[in-house]
């Protein structure tokens, strides 16, 4: 049947960890480091929540280096959030109930650097969000926005009377 076509021929896309993003982590997390380090002897609580941090961002960094770059995966089933060894998230494009733009922390901080991609989907029946970070993979939020909204109509567009890409029961 020429229904069951790919509508739109979109190829399935991977998107690689942007290694400056990786790259800048390490240096934030030295800074990090450093800064605990001289306060130590005034401040001890506060470094030690400074370690902790940098700890975090150094095994971050750390895998990235160990597992892999982390990738975003867009084909005409679905998205993948990834590394080459475990999957952070995925969904296929039927549970897809939103795609938005939004910033971390309730909006508290509204910095270039901190505008997120958000993916509202179906999990066993559950609402679920699961959030990226555009500047991870060297793009700008909007067109990240733009190219994941592609992939998610064209899923759409072979029955778009469909309730689960309407968000409907």
């Amino acid at each position: 049947m020429a229904e069951e076509t790919i509508p739109t021929g979109l190829k399935p896309l991977v998107i690689q960890t942007h290694k400056d993003a990786v790259a800048l982590g390490g240096v934030a997390a030295a800074v990090i480091l450093l800064g605990s380090f001289a306060m130590f002897h005034e401040r001890p609580i506060t470094a030690l929540f400074g370690f902790a941090l940098a700890a975090l961002m150094l095994m971050g960094v750390f895998g990235f280096f160990v597992n892999g770059s982390l990738y975003l995966e867009l084909t005409k089933d679905g998205l993948s959030y990834r590394t080459p060894k475990s999957e952070v998230f995925s969904a296929p494009w039927r549970d897809v109930t939103g795609i938005r733009l939004g910033w971390a922390g309730y909006e508290l901080v509204n910095t270039k650097g901190n505008r997120h991609l958000y993916v509202d989907y179906q999990r066993n029946g559950r609402p679920m969000t699961s959030a990226m970070l555009p500047s991870l993979f060297g793009m700008n939020p909007d067109d990240m926005l733009k190219l994941m909204m592609r992939y998610y109509r064209s899923a759409a567009a072979p029955d778009e009377t469909s309730t689960a890409h309407t968000g409907e029961k």
